[in-house]
């Protein structure tokens, strides 16, 4: 289904609130060169949300939600909201990832560093040792 389309819909059927409409109607006013719509199913998403009302007599109208719907930046809103959560999904997987590839390399170069860690220890140790004993002979 197509975004514009149903915010299309919402926005006529918000400026004449106060009307009650036939799908037929809609389908001239909101698209009357493209006959071909799928109206029927849109205007089941829009009822089945609670965007818009429909009437035993298959009238329509927006509904309260539908026009809170439209103040809170309708669809649009929606699509970006779920492209930005797509994005954040991705740079938390990068990072993971990173993150993980990081520690690899970290670990696998841990033995190297253990031993020059020693190295140095030991021969902090002997230097230490030898200026003990260069000082005490002096």
């Amino acid at each position: 289904m197509n975004v514009d389309n149903l915010h299309s819909i919402l926005l006529y059927l918000n400026e004449n609130e106060s009307n009650l409409f036939r799908i037929v109607e809609i389908l001239e006013v909101v698209f009357p060169s493209n006959q071909n719509i799928n109206i029927d199913a849109m205007m089941k998403y829009l009822v089945d949300n609670g965007y818009v009302d429909r009437t035993n007599q298959n009238l329509y109208r927006i509904s309260i939600v539908g026009q809170q719907f439209l103040n809170n930046g309708s669809f649009y809103k929606e699509e970006n909201e779920r492209k930005e959560e797509k994005r954040i999904s991705e740079l938390t997987t990068e990072k993971l990832e990173t993150d993980l590839k990081n520690a690899k390399r970290i670990y696998e170069s841990y033995p190297l560093t253990k031993a020059l860690a020693w190295i140095g220890a030991i021969c902090g140790a002997v230097a230490l040792i030898l200026k003990i004993i260069e000082m005490c002979y002096k």
